[in-house]
């Protein structure tokens, strides 16, 4: 049976603290559900099916995975979910580095 009066007494910071175990909880969910394991894998496969580091830079689906292989949360995700250790990642970092050095020259 519940107590209806402990419920409606509760502290505040009772209160406050299942706030935030909620808000945790959401933030923890979304950013899980940015973190895809298969995303990761097509973003490395629409630059690696590509021949040449020129041919990955003109490819617009490649470039824009650039972007996110080298984002920092992308990077976490990498590891966390057991794709392998960052370090598999810092070549895309090189790439994503060339093809910007390369569109200033143009």
């Amino acid at each position: 049976m519940i107590n209806h009066q402990s419920l409606s007494s509760s502290p505040p910071d009772t209160m406050k603290a299942i706030f935030a175990l909620l808000v945790a909880a959401v933030a923890t969910s979304s950013t899980l559900a940015a973190c895809s394991k298969t995303q990761i894998r097509k973003w490395i496969k629409s630059c690696d099916h590509l021949s040449t580091d020129q041919q990955k830079c003109d490819s617009r689906t490649c470039h824009r995975a650039l972007h996110w292989l080298t984002d920092p949360e992308t990077r976490d995700c990498y590891v966390s979910v057991g794709l392998g250790p960052v370090s598999d990642l810092n070549k895309y970092v090189t790439l994503d580095e060339f093809c910007h050095a390369s569109y200033k020259h143009e």
